[in-house]
């Protein structure tokens, strides 16, 4: 059971019952905060929630001891900034309960025919909010966050990154069809990851909402983003290639000038790849343009970007290691069956059942690396799951 509580107007969690618990011995979460979890109706000071905590929560004493309690006060949580407000004070709008200062922009939403569970905000405010907020990730605790979404939708999110990436292999044998298609497919995949992290009822379907939510953009996202890395490895590419194609034995300078260029043009590479990671989603997810969007996801990565590499950088190591570790384990297992039996067929059916196990290893991973991500950007971004 995961437990949501009120800090300064703002919503904290999802937190377990482990710690929720160690928050309230602590002290953080008082008799009078405002809690909500799953089948409660409303959000209610936690002396009234019927939390049973193994010390038990007693109300904070107060001048008046014996005065009598009020009725709680009904609060929700707006669904468009995420404060929890006095119920009197927000309005239900498309299903959803929305502050004053969001009416208009769900309005807006609504008349430019936009589902209600897209956002429609500006980069800017979007930046300043993230800025005077900050955040810190940790890329342990989003692979480990991430694992647990996979596992509660294994089968949903399994299925459908493995259909999303066959599409986008099989739209690779046709290069320019293969980067148009990467980033509406990428982008709903990411979407629906975010449905399935905020508690929403997702489906199949939603992993292609790419196409319908602002494809152009995400279009735009992908091209932009191939054009700008592509350049940065060519200086390299193209010295090595100078160097090799020398009568001689080639220059040790040469070799040296060669693999500098090759390493910084990787080294910028990385750095962009890094920086608009988050482009797609803020797209999909913001319904931002493809530049804001790009723009946006650099400036808010560039405050802690070590910390986004290092979640990619661990995210892919799994991935690889274990797939190198299976391939190794592949050919090592055929050869001594082989050898121990000398029957091809006994060999090539180990060989089959190590494949099988290796591609389901890459099927897992996969999801595993996307929903890490989502993990991080909805920590980074506010998350919005509650309405």
């Amino acid at each position: 059971m995961t437990w949501y509580y009120a800090e300064n107007n703002d919503r904290r969690g999802p937190v377990d019952e482990a710690a929720f618990g160690n928050l309230v011995r602590g002290g953080t979460i008082r008799p009078e905060t405002l809690v909500w979890r799953d089948g409660m109706a409303n959000w209610t000071p936690l002396a009234q929630s019927g939390y049973d905590p193994a010390v038990p929560v007693s109300p904070t004493p107060a001048d008046e001891t014996e005065a009598p309690r009020q009725p709680a006060v009904p609060m929700g949580v707006c669904s468009e900034s995420g404060r929890i407000l006095p119920r009197s004070e927000l309005v239900e709008i498309d299903g959803k309960l929305v502050s004053a200062e969001y009416k208009h922009l769900v309005l807006q939403r609504i008349r430019e025919g936009i589902s209600g569970d897209g956002a429609i905000e500006d980069a800017e405010a979007i930046a300043q909010r993230v800025e005077a907020a900050g955040w810190n990730i940790s890329a342990s605790d989003c692979i480990g966050r991430g694992w647990m979404l996979v596992r509660r939708n294994f089968w949903l999110c399994v299925g459908s990154t493995f259909l999303v990436h066959l599409l986008i292999f099989t739209a690779g044998l046709l290069p320019p069809s293969g980067l148009i298609l990467q980033g509406p497919l990428v982008g709903g995949l990411y979407w629906m990851i975010l449905k399935c992290l905020r508690g929403e009822p997702a489906t199949v379907g939603d992993a292609f909402q790419g196409f319908s939510r602002g494809w152009g953009h995400l279009i735009g996202v992908s091209l932009l983003t191939t054009l700008a890395i592509v350049p940065c490895l060519v200086p390299g590419l193209v010295a090595v290639a100078l160097v090799n194609r020398g009568t001689g034995d080639p220059s040790i300078g040469g070799v040296l000038l060669g693999i500098a260029l090759l390493l910084i043009g990787v080294g910028v590479a990385i750095y962009l790849t890094v920086g608009w990671i988050f482009a797609l989603p803020l797209v999909t997810d913001k319904r931002l343009e493809f530049w804001p969007a790009m723009t946006l996801s650099r400036r808010i990565v560039g405050m802690h970007w070590w910390q986004i590499f290092g979640l990619l950088f661990l995210t892919g190591v799994l991935l690889v290691g274990i797939l190198l570790a299976g391939v190794l384990l592949f050919f090592l297992v055929t050869a001594i069956g082989f050898g121990a039996t000398g029957d091809p067929g006994i060999a090539v059916a180990i060989g089959v059942l190590l494949g099988f196990l290796l591609l389901l290893a890459l099927l897992t991973l996969l999801p595993l690396a996307f929903s890490a991500l989502m993990v991080a950007y909805e920590d980074i971004f506010r998350r919005r799951e509650l309405t």
